[in-house]
């Protein structure tokens, strides 16, 4: 059985910043072309939070999961619901960054 995937507010805030930062930098084509590789790691999660390439952020919090999207320098940082079979993404960074520093106070 195939998992949602939902993006919270500030996930989908970091992908406008990923469009524009790279559309600035490297032009539409390549901005669609990266974005088009991010909306693939959002579908890979489909398979739930164990999807191969997941790892847990025991040192953040102990329900939050990591996911490095290939092919791109993006990290998905989300929680799992399994009973109603969701994951949420609550923040979509640059793998340079601590994700401690970037999360929502409620995650």
């Amino acid at each position: 059985m195939s998992w949602s995937v939902r993006l919270a507010a500030e996930a989908d805030a970091d992908i406008a910043d990923i469009v524009a930062w790279t559309t600035d930098r490297f032009g539409p084509k390549q901005a669609e072309d990266y974005v088009l590789t991010l909306l693939g790691g959002l579908r890979s999660l489909r398979e739930g939070p164990n999807a191969l390439g997941t790892r847990g952020l025991a040192s953040v919090a102990p329900h939050l999961r990591l996911f490095r999207v290939p092919r791109t320098r993006h990290v998905l940082i989300f929680r799992a619901s399994p009973a109603a079979q969701r994951i949420e993404i609550l923040r979509i960074l640059h793998a340079s960054m601590d994700p401690a520093l970037h999360l929502p106070p409620e995650a």
